[in-house]
Formats: C-alpha cells, structure tokens, sequence
C-alpha cells in the first residue's frame, strides 16, 4: 500500500499562553499525525513542554537546544484526535506545522532511525537516511532559531512542502520550521538537498516512514464437484 498525503495544518502558541489545546486536521483510523514544534530555546532543558505523553512518539525532543523544538507523531485509533495539548514556557512563543499521512505500515512506522545536522547559515540541510523498504516516505524537517523567515528554496524534487514561524517578524527570539518529503524507491540512501533561510543555527532532520505492505490476492481456486459415482471432478 503506498502512502499518501492527507492533508497539514499550522499554528502558533502565543507569548504566555501556558497550556494550549490545538486543533488538529480531520485524519481517520491508522493514518499517521506528525507534528513538528519550533522555538527560541523551547522548553529551555525543563523536560515537560511541547507535547508531552498522549499517546506520541517523539523522534526529537522536547529539547532547549538553540533552537527549541520536537518532532513527534501518533498513529490515530477507532476514534481519531480533534485536539493537541501543548505546554508553553510563559516567554516564548512556538510555531508548529502538522501533517497526516496515510497507508504508513501499521507494525513498524519508522523504516529506518532518523539522522540530524545542525549548523549556522542560510541553508539547513538533512543528511542522508537509508531506507529498507522501496516507496519509503521520506521527510526533511528543517528547524530555524532566533529568525522569523520562508525558506525560498525548499530540498530539490521534494513536494508536500509547508513551512511555518512565530508571525512576529524578530530576529532574536523568534522561529521557523519547514518540511518536505519525497517517496523513496527502490530502497536504499537517499540524501535530501538543501533548504535556502535566513542565516541562523539550525537543526535538520530526515525521517523515513514504511509504507504498509500490499493486501495478499489469492488466485481464483477451480470449482470441484462430485459426478455420480462420487468422484471428484473439474468443471
């Protein structure tokens, strides 16, 4: 089964907003709910902002690391989430994207451990992640401190792109996040190209999802009947 793109959302969570319940985008049983923050120095090493628990997993943070920010995702159940809660440090502000993707595998949705760069300059770039499955999803997340920005250049050949900051125009406390995603096949490295932003410290990560394996078909069996003296015969 290949996976396809649902639909995204963003968002922000205002200056001293504390604990914040956010919408999410309509999603049905089993699809994927990623959802990326980014802040000025989030959460700040205190271990209990961004999402915490709710069913989640967390491929990065929360962390205080320049720039603050998580990577997490939740397979939706019978009755998928309408909401998210989120904690906020009372000074500061965090921008979020969301993005729901379906016909991820049901067993193991990481295909492979997701890597991470980070430096300081205009072009945050993913490295290389290996895929074991073809027609992995690949993701390059893109995290920007200090800056609100819009990278003008997303990876090359990557779609589904979306990026998202704090709305309010700072260079010192404010942030931004991008994502963009390719389907990798056949299986194997796959090294996303660079984002083009405002120069600042950056992390970047890319994170690969295995598609769900194909419905088994049967062959069509032949109809087996009995003739009058009891034995078996093809019709």
């Amino acid at each position: 089964m290949a996976i396809t793109f649902v639909t995204s959302s963003t968002f922000t969570v205002p200056l001293g907003a504390g604990e914040v319940t956010q919408g999410l985008p309509v999603s049905l049983e089993n699809d994927i709910v990623l959802i990326c923050l980014c802040c000025d120095n989030l959460n700040e090493g205190a271990g209990n902002d961004g999402i915490v628990g709710q069913g989640y997993t967390n491929i990065d943070g929360p962390t205080g690391t320049a720039p603050g920010r998580q990577i997490t995702y939740k397979r939706m159940g019978a009755t998928p989430d309408t909401t998210v809660v989120i904690d906020q440090e009372a000074d500061k502000i965090i921008t979020g994207l969301v993005q729901v993707w379906r016909g991820v595998d049901t067993v193991t949705a990481e295909d492979a451990t997701a890597t991470s760069a980070s430096g300081n300059s205009a072009n945050p770039n993913s490295p290389a992640i290996v895929t074991v499955t073809d027609n992995a999803l690949v993701l390059s997340v893109a995290l920007l401190d200090d800056d609100d920005s819009v990278p003008s250049v997303f990876p090359a050949g990557y779609t589904n792109t979306l990026s998202n900051n704090t709305g309010q125009g700072s260079t010192t406390v404010g942030a931004t996040v991008g994502i963009a995603s390719i389907i990798k096949t056949p299986a194997g490295s796959e090294d996303p190209g660079a984002y083009t932003i405002t120069t600042d410290q950056w992390f970047a990560f890319s994170v690969a999802l295995r598609p769900a394996a194909a419905a088994v078909v049967l062959p069509p069996q032949p109809t087996v009947v009995l003739d009058s003296r009891h034995r078996a015969a093809s019709w």
